[in-house]
């Protein structure tokens, strides 16, 4: 009982808060305040614009891929540590699960030098096998950003499941193995006409996992992605940055403005009279360029 008090109260409450302002024109920093009741607008406004139907076809490219990859890998690791002739098993077995232990920050931070366009190691690499051809900027073009960004997350989670894998492997009986080893069966055979069949319903609910762990991820990563066949330079992705960042403060510029009877283009000079916090006139002031854009397409 009290599980399910806690579920209704810290789940299901705020996700049918969630939907039922979803029909509203409340904003994150407006709710409830003034709001009203638009029906379905805000899905027509939503599913109208171009940068979140970008953001949902980057999402679902990574959903299709990432789970399955990461899975298979997972499991191809898991089936050389436990059916392979190594001495090093436990330390292998740490240094894959290592990665899944560390924060996304350090990740990113990590993968950033790896995909580094003039410093970093796979373009260095490329230069030492003299494929110098293939370099490409591969976090600043549309047709890579969005797989170095999938490569970094497969790197990150496959000890995890891997570890997951291990231990559903050691449930299955060596004889099985042993008599396959008997018939000629090959490692590869082993795999996908033992082991995979036997972990059948472990991989279905494995792969769930990581499918409901990257979702809270992606929202961040992949809106900022677009189809370019040219880099996106530093300017040009900052202003993107900066475009979904004052989404939010737009928000609550138009509340402020509001409540005083101001036009979204005084901000400027409200902000050099004090109107608003010191936090809000520094976040506002790198802004404006952009709420002004924003105020002129609207």
């Amino acid at each position: 009982l009290p599980a399910l008090i806690l579920t209704i109260v810290f789940m299901i409450v705020p996700m049918v808060n969630a939907i039922y302002l979803s029909f509203t024109s409340s904003t994150a920093l407006s709710v409830g305040f003034n709001s009203k009741f638009v029906f379905l607008d805000n899905y027509k406004y939503m599913f109208q614009d171009k940068d979140f139907l970008q953001a949902l076809f980057n999402t679902l490219k990574l959903m299709l891929v990432i789970p399955a990859v990461t899975i298979f890998l997972s499991l191809v690791f898991a089936f050389i540590l436990t059916q392979g002739q190594l001495k090093e098993k436990s330390f292998y077995r740490t240094v894959f699960f290592f990665p899944s232990i560390v924060s996304m920050t350090v990740v990113g931070i990590v993968w950033s030098f790896v995909f580094n366009p003039t410093r970093g190691i796979l373009n260095h690499m490329l230069d030492l096998f003299h494929l110098s051809t293939w370099k490409h900027a591969w976090l600043g073009e549309g047709k890579t950003a969005l797989w170095c960004i999938g490569a970094a997350l497969v790197w990150q989670a496959i000890g995890y499941y891997m570890v997951m894998h291990v231990a559903s492997i050691d449930g299955i009986s060596q004889e099985v193995y042993e008599a396959a080893s008997i018939d000629g069966a090959t490692g590869v055979q082993k795999f996908f006409k033992i082991t995979i069949p036997l972990l059948r319903r472990s991989i279905g609910t494995t792969y769930i996992l990581p499918v409901c762990d990257f979702c809270p991820v992606l929202q961040y990563l992949v809106p900022v992605l677009e189809k370019r066949d040219k880099p996106m330079d530093g300017q040009a992705l900052r202003h993107k940055l900066c475009k979904a960042a004052a989404s939010v403060v737009s928000g609550f510029v138009a509340v402020k403005a509001e409540v005083h009877g101001l036009d979204v283009r005084t901000v400027r000079e409200k902000v050099q009279q004090g109107f608003f916090s010191h936090a809000a006139q520094r976040q506002i002031a790198l802004l404006l360029p952009v709420l002004f854009e924003q105020a002129e397409e609207r």
